[in-house]
């Protein structure tokens, strides 16, 4: 992802987000969402199998990189940065940025002995 001008499929999202801060909440969508327009224009991609990121990091998941980004506005990004991981109402279970989804990543690990595939573009 690259921060820069406005994503127009994902502002559909993003405009939605407020109402959906925490945890838990829902929202209808009326407008129509095409999946397909929230990825890159050229679909060549890495693929290698690896680990959930967080507790218990169980080897059982088929990571996907595409080797282009879309490109979305700070706004659309910061809105992202607004999203709550407890129910509104509730005590923050953490300190931690105060419960908002930030930094949820961790480092990257070496590649160590996995098979990285290449799909498309070569």
């Amino acid at each position: 992802m690259y921060v820069g001008k406005t994503h127009e499929e994902m502002d559909k999202i993003a405009r939605l987000l407020p109402y959906v801060s925490h945890k838990d909440e829902v929202v209808e969508i009326a407008e129509l969402i095409d999946p397909s327009k929230l990825l890159p224009d050229d679909n060549g991609y890495w693929t290698y199998l690896g680990s959930l990121t967080t507790p218990p990091f169980n080897e059982s998941v088929t990571w996907i990189l595409f080797k282009k980004y879309i490109e979305v506005s700070h706004h659309q990004l910061n809105i992202f940065r607004n999203l709550r991981k407890f129910p509104r109402g509730e005590e923050c279970p953490c300190h931690e940025n105060h419960g908002a989804v930030i930094n949820n990543f961790r480092p990257p690990l070496p590649l160590g002995n996995r098979v990285l595939r290449e799909c498309g573009s070569f």
